[in-house]
């Protein structure tokens, strides 16, 4: 099938990703607490050394990476991180994301220019594999250096055949366990791997095997993932998810996965007519409405006259009604400027024109992975933890009965962007009365992500509400399987512990906390390195 342009969507779609990637290199190095470096003047001179081989660089050079007329190689994003002494993947980790992600193909070099690589690829890489196959720890960085390694030479072949299998089958399972920086590069290495000549099957079978297991906890992640690679078994496995689908929330990664791959040509001229007969049921699912709609936008209204009507009328437009993208780029301002004002130091970047784009796709883009890329790209600067704090600010003033899911969006940002100071604020709000179910399962996702653990008093409160009926139906089971799902991210086994035996709760709940607790300890121990 014919590609269709690819439209990346959101600040790079505007911009360019060059301009994108020098705007995250200046903004950290502007407003870092290391005050002898916010000059470029003294910043270049103390260049050489550390990750850049390459002596001295000009100030002039620095000046073409950080407006985006040269291309940034990969050893001078690591010397920025060491030099603003950023931790280690702090600005590597989101732009191999980004740079993959507009990519669109699933290109197996890697997008963001790996110039240090070894002659020798296989240099370092039997340790790797032994440490890998051997269930002892790996960290993100480690899963960084197996995949460019084994990228950069794709006639390495693992022996026996079955130890890509074994290395998948954990790349996945650790990925579905990780959070911020170590899940960005867990998810590259799965990218990779999906893109890899001989790796590619193993990965794709890994993804696949886990969502089909009805007691998995993580189903979107799980088959979203296939919407990198252009394999055919992929787009089979897509299609089953659709069809008949392991979870509600399988269904749901496999809407963004279809999304993903239809834009970029994944699909067959037989396979896109087959979907719109899908979309045209899925349209009229509560549950799956909306995101039907933003994948009937890509279908071809000329494929089937039975449903070329009904398509028409339920196709999400493609442009922002002008009061609506009024509203959303005035509140992204206002967001903006209360950030900004907090984290610069003086007026240089005061009236900085990149960050409202960049709010207003990280709250109201369409695209669900645009979304996903902004909030990293945005958490990878010095303004995240300001950023942060005018987002929960914009949780009050009657928000959640106004605008849920603008409250839906704050809190699907925070996950990223905020960190404890957010924590007893979003924990009210999961167990909070009167505020909307949708609110409150985004909130009992979130609250795993800010702080060190989930307070007691919540689940407490979230598993007696649920407590009655054996059945678990009601508004509060997905609160509490969300909140669950932040306790296994937490790796709160005591509290998991209690859930699994708790007579008062359904059986799927007591499953759910079992799921965390089942998982290899080696996997659950490198999911946070």
């Amino acid at each position: 099938m014919r590609r269709p342009p690819l439209v990346s969507g959101g600040l790079v779609r505007r911009t360019g990703l060059a301009p994108t990637v020098g705007w995250l290199l200046r903004t950290n190095r502007v407003l870092s607490p290391i005050t002898d470096l916010r000059r470029a003047s003294r910043f270049a001179p103390a260049f050489g050394g550390g990750s850049w081989p390459h002596g001295p660089v000009s100030e002039s050079r620095v000046s073409r990476w950080e407006s985006g007329f040269t291309p940034v190689p990969h050893a001078a994003v690591r010397r920025y991180e060491e030099l603003l002494l950023l931790p280690p993947n702090t600005l590597v980790a989101p732009l191999d994301n980004l740079y993959r992600y507009v990519a669109a193909a699933e290109p197996l070099r890697l997008t963001l220019c790996r110039d240090t690589l070894p002659d020798d690829p296989s240099e370092g890489l039997d340790n790797l594999l032994d440490l890998a196959v051997a269930a002892a720890p790996l960290t993100g960085g480690q899963w960084d250096d197996l995949t460019a390694a084994l990228v950069a030479d794709p006639r390495i072949r693992l022996v026996p055949s079955a130890s890509w299998s074994t290395i998948t089958d954990r790349l996945v399972a650790e990925m579905v366990m990780s959070d911020g920086v170590d899940w960005l590069q867990r998810h590259e290495a799965l990218n990779r791997l999906l893109a890899h000549p001989v790796g590619c099957q193993a990965a794709i079978d890994s993804c696949a095997s886990l969502a089909r297991d009805r007691e998995n906890q993580v189903f979107i992640e799980t088959v979203c993932a296939l919407e990198a690679t252009g394999h055919p078994d992929a787009a089979r496995h897509v299609f089953a998810q659709l069809r008949d689908p392991t979870h509600q929330r399988a269904r749901v990664g496999a809407l963004l996965a279809a999304m993903r791959k239809l834009t970029v040509g994944h699909f067959t001229e037989e396979q896109v007519a087959d979907l719109v007969p899908l979309v045209v049921d899925l349209l009229a699912d509560r549950d799956t409405a909306h995101l039907a709609a933003q994948l009937a936008a890509g279908l071809p209204l000329d494929r089937d006259r039975r449903y070329r009507q009904f398509l028409a009328r339920h196709r999400t437009p493609v442009t922002t009604p002008p009061d609506t993208l009024s509203r959303q780029q005035t509140l992204a301002a206002r967001i903006a400027y209360a950030a900004s004002a907090e984290a610069t130091h003086d007026q240089v970047l005061r009236a900085d024109p990149i960050l409202p784009v960049l709010v207003e796709d990280t709250l109201f883009h369409p695209s669900p992975d645009v979304r996903l890329y902004t909030r990293f790209l945005v958490a990878a600067t010095p303004y995240r933890a300001a950023l942060a704090a005018a987002l929960a600010n914009e949780l009050g003033g009657g928000r959640l009965r106004h605008d849920p899911a603008l409250a839906e969006a704050i809190l699907d940002s925070l996950r990223i962007l905020g960190d404890r100071r957010q924590q007893p604020l979003v924990e009210r709000l999961a167990i909070a009365d009167g505020v909307p179910t949708a609110v409150r399962v985004s909130a009992a996702h979130a609250v795993g992500h800010l702080g060190d653990g989930v307070a007691r008093t919540v689940v407490e409160h979230a598993a007696a509400r649920l407590a009655g009926p054996p059945d678990g139906t009601g508004g509060d089971r997905p609160v509490l399987e969300a909140i669950i799902y932040s306790l296994g991210i937490n790796g709160r086994d005591d509290l998991l512990r209690e859930l699994a035996t708790d007579p008062r709760l359904p059986a799927t709940a007591r499953r759910s906390a079992s799921w965390w607790l089942d998982r290899p300890a080696y996997v659950r121990r490198s999911a946070s390195r």
